[in-house]
């Protein structure tokens, strides 16, 4: 009878366990996707202000041309 309690002692445990993993890892995962909205946001700030700054159209430059012959 003894070894029975300690059976289920032991499975208790276990479960309590994983229960603490399971909300653990729902936790990071939530903690990801807040990161991953946040550094989407960022970028597409980034790239908005940055593309304002490069409106002009590039020119190439001729006089930096070398030719090898």
């Amino acid at each position: 009878m003894m070894s029975l309690h300690d059976e289920l002692d032991q499975e208790r445990k276990k479960f309590t366990m994983i229960e603490i993993k399971m909300r653990n890892a729902e936790r990071a995962k939530e903690d990801a996707e807040k990161r991953n909205d946040m550094l989407q946001k960022e970028m597409e700030q980034f790239f908005s202000t940055f593309g304002e700054l490069t409106v002009e159209p590039r020119r190439t430059e001729r006089g930096n041309t070398i030719w090898i012959q």
